[in-house]
């Protein structure tokens, strides 16, 4: 949403309007009685107020205080002055659209607003927070830290930093496009400040309604608020805001392609752009001008007007440089004071220690001489009681042990029971879809045949005459070749109801003679049918590779099966959860393929997920270790399917790239 030029009340500095005391008449009076000020907490209070003063105007400035506010408020260790010159170190970025800095001091101030349990210092940090999300365009997080600011002070007496935060939230859901929202905040906020004395507070609300009707496509209501706006902006000599309320309609009149109109507005504005120095202000209205001499055939001044904005830009950008490198300085300077002070801190601890370690060396040398004979008394005499009670203890802990571990065994094997049966779902979910296709097939051949077997009848139930013998062979031969499809399809699904029976059973532990491409084959459609009868939307591509010079192998086959369901199941959780997130171009791809080679054969099943981080693939293995959220996983999927690989004296392996996905690679000797 684009923003409107003058608004000095971004999100973060209206926050400062309402919730800072930095009133100054006279900066040049501030300025000399900062100078006479000895170092306390008065002078952090002024450097704050100065602050304050420049943010609206010069950010460099700004800065230059907001340093000294921070320096002098950690030396005398004032909480509320620190807070205070954190949020201006915010605000300054916010203001150099710098969105990562004002996240890091508005987080910063966060804490210690929560430590003094200040409303109002705490809505400000919310709203400062708030502020950095919207200049790094994440615009929903913005949203709601400025809802959170608003319900620190919903609750308070004091209207106008209610009021103040309703026209932040405002702005906010102005931001997430959410004009509706952004009305009736607005509405609230007005309602609050018309019932303050001081009626240029208005002035905010009044602008925030402008914005918002020109953006819910009300331009009657918008132009209506404009003139209440400029009205109230000249009674109150608040020459910002008139400047605003002028290139609102030049903007509104530009789009409603009323050149005039336009032209007039944005003359205006510039005037007064010009009059405050405003140069981003005046580069928005030169873009107005631009567009609306090009409109009106005029390209010379088009022309004009687009190389003044090119040359305000570059100023902006050579500005934003500097500020950006004091912010670096700044920020170098407060970790390297934050280090010194924790060496000095480290250094104290230290000292302390050794003065207390030699305080107590003394005092026990005192005492050692005259308890040494008691402690060899007491022992003797105590030797044989604490034997008898220490083996009580023992048998008593055993006994505990005991009871742990039967209880530990427990709950391993009903997690075990659960991680198979969760199998045996997915499982069944998939034979479910594959079973479903023959059937289909049966009983549409068998209703086939039905048909043709009738026709064969009415055709024998004519007369020796009329009766069509080729007709009648030709429907007896669709009768056999569809009872042989019948025939086809129904072996296909004996084949895998008899796979369900033998993946459902629980394992013999004998080794037998297995296709492992079948296995292997079959395992992946299953897993891919069984994500497939949870989400009807989700699709794969599915690429295989099988090394038919394998043949069959001696293995167990129900612990093999079980291992690639689990293999392919995590590949498919993979690839689902990372299309869920990025819903875009991303494909999801699930590969597997099988090769013999030096006396053994590998198959790999590779992914291209999210990946895993390089920090937890030595975890995955382990028992219980699970990425999935709670309630998905238990744990024991990969931790089952090493043990299984390495009771058929084979290997398993990981190989991964965070952000691309995912190889398991398995090895058994044959």
């Amino acid at each position: 949403m684009k923003k409107i030029w003058l608004l000095s009340l971004l999100l973060i500095l209206s926050a400062q309007t309402f919730a800072q005391d930095q009133n100054i008449s006279n900066i040049d009076s501030a300025k000399k009685i900062l100078q006479s000020l000895k170092e306390d907490t008065a002078k952090v209070n002024l450097l704050n107020n100065i602050s304050g003063y420049y943010g609206q105007s010069n950010m460099d400035s700004a800065l230059v205080y907001a340093t000294q506010q921070y320096d002098l408020a950690q030396k005398l260790n004032y909480a509320k002055g620190l807070a205070k010159a954190y949020y201006h170190l915010s605000s300054c970025n916010s203001a150099l659209g710098n969105g990562a800095q004002t996240l890091e001091y508005a987080y910063k101030m966060l804490p210690i607003a929560e430590q003094l349990k200040d409303s109002v210092q705490l809505g400000v940090a919310y709203s400062a927070i708030a502020s950095g999300y919207s200049k790094l365009n994440d615009y929903k997080q913005g949203l709601q830290w400025q809802k959170k600011a608003y319900g620190a002070v919903a609750f308070l007496s004091d209207s106008v930093n209610k009021a103040g935060q309703l026209y932040n939230l405002g702005h906010a859901y102005l931001d997430a496009n959410l004009p509706d929202s952004a009305f009736l905040s607005f509405q609230q906020s007005y309602r609050m400040f018309n019932s303050i004395k001081d009626k240029k507070y208005l002035l905010f609300p009044l602008l925030g309604l402008v914005k918002v009707n020109f953006a819910l496509g009300k331009p009657d209501e918008g132009k209506m608020y404009s003139q209440q706006l400029i009205s109230l902006a000249k009674s109150t000599g608040s020459t910002d805001f008139l400047g605003s309320a002028y290139y609102a309609l030049a903007e509104q009149y530009l789009k409603e392609n009323k050149k005039d109109s336009a032209l007039y507005y944005a003359r205006k504005a510039v005037a007064i752009a010009k009059s405050l120095n405003a140069r981003s202000g005046l580069g928005d209205v030169y873009n107005v001008l631009a567009k609306t001499f090009e409109l009106s055939h005029q390209p010379d001044s088009a022309l004009k007007y687009t190389a003044q904005i090119v040359q305000i830009k570059d100023s902006f950008e050579a500005e934003n440089n500097r500020s950006q490198l004091k912010s670096i300085a700044f920020k170098q300077k407060m970790e390297e004071k934050e280090k010194a002070d924790a060496e000095q801190k480290t250094r104290a601890a230290y000292e302390h220690q050794q003065s207390r370690l030699r305080n107590q060396l003394i005092i026990f040398s005192l005492l050692a001489a005259l308890i040494v004979f008691g402690i060899i008394a007491v022992m003797l005499y105590r030797n044989n009681a604490q034997k008898q009670k220490a083996n009580k203890l023992l048998e008593k802990q055993k006994e505990q042990i005991q009871d742990t571990l039967g209880e530990l065994k427990s709950t391993q094997a009903q997690l075990i029971q659960s991680e198979k049966m969760a199998s045996l779902g997915e499982l069944t979910a998939g034979i479910a879809h594959e079973i479903q296709n023959p059937l289909n097939f049966v009983n549409n051949f068998s209703e086939v045949n039905k048909e043709l077997i009738e026709e064969v009848e009415s055709e024998r139930a004519k007369k020796n005459g009329a009766r069509d013998e080729a007709l009648e062979a030709e429907l007896l031969r669709d009768v056999k070749e569809n009872t042989e499809k019948i025939i086809h399809h129904g072996k296909r699904a004996d084949s895998i109801v008899k796979g369900m029976l033998q993946h459902s059973r629980a394992s013999t532990g004998k080794k037998e003679l297995t296709d492992i491409n079948a296995l292997v084959d079959e395992s992946l459609r299953l897993s891919y049918h069984g994500l497939r009868a949870k989400d009807k939307e989700f699709n794969a591509t599915i690429n295989t590779n099988f090394d038919e010079s394998i043949g069959k192998i001696n293995i167990v086959p129900q612990d093999i099966s079980r291992v690639m369901l689990n293999l392919f199941n995590n590949a498919f959780y993979a690839v689902h959860e990372k299309k869920a997130k990025l819903n875009g171009t991303y494909e999801p791809a699930v590969s597997v393929c099988t090769k013999r080679g030096d006396g053994k054969i590998e198959i790999q099943v590779k992914d291209n997920g999210s990946g895993i981080p390089q920090n937890i693939t030595d975890k995955i293995f382990q028992p219980f270790f699970t990425t999935k959220p709670t309630g998905q996983g238990t744990g024991l999927g990969l931790s089952l399917s090493y043990d299984i690989i390495k009771a058929h004296g084979g290997k398993i392996k990981v190989e991964s790239r965070e952000g691309e996905g995912s190889d398991f690679i398995i090895q058994l000797l044959v």
